[in-house]
């Protein structure tokens, strides 16, 4: 719908990299930790869109990836920040921590997820982040997982981490992603 913006969480592995992005597409974030590299996306939607989009990608080598779409969004100042770091490695003994971001303005929506791109696919417990709904939750057969969520925010300021818990696999190469949408004075909805 025109007006709605598109947020992309992609991963992939550090030799095989996003090479392009389709048309009206904006890189907010790409971090890597020498394994696998995280991105975030965004498009502001236009009167007419195709019903999929294509990245280019140096290889075919378990990339992962989800578009989420939401209305209500700022149309003006769709993005108000956005961040994205390396965890290195993690099991099923311990947390895993998203660094938080600094709202400029409210009401804002903060999408938040992970990237693996692992031999030992990490199973990440949603519902551990508080406040956040569960969106997208896709493990690789072998290689490469993508999760996203997102949490309404009322206040500006610091958000704090985002920490979560795995339960099962390891990963020594996992990405944080997370992107906060200012709100339109209509509201959210995905």
């Amino acid at each position: 719908v025109s007006g709605d913006v598109m947020v992309a969480f992609l991963q992939a592995y550090t030799s095989d990299p996003i090479t392009s992005a389709p048309s009206g597409w904006t890189q907010a974030q790409a971090v890597t930790d020498g394994q696998s590299i995280g991105y975030i996306y965004w498009k502001l939607a236009g009167g007419s869109e195709p019903s999929t989009y294509t990245w280019g990608c140096s290889a075919n080598n378990d990339q992962s990836g989800c578009i989420l779409t939401y209305s209500g969004v700022d149309a003006t100042t769709p993005v108000l920040t956005s961040n994205a770091n390396a965890m290195g490695a993690v099991n099923s003994t311990s947390g895993i921590s998203i660094t938080g971001v600094t709202l400029s303005a409210q009401p804002a929506l903060v999408v938040a997820g992970w990237g693996a791109n692992s031999s030992g696919i990490v199973t990440i417990v949603h519902g551990s982040l508080s406040g956040f709904t569960n969106r997208v939750e896709i493990k690789g057969g072998t290689y490469g997982s993508i999760y996203a969520s997102d949490k309404p925010f009322t206040a500006t300021g610091a958000t704090g981490n985002f920490t979560t818990t795995v339960t099962s696999g390891a990963s020594n190469n996992l990405i944080g992603l997370a992107i906060a949408l200012k709100e339109a004075s209509t509201g959210y909805s995905l």
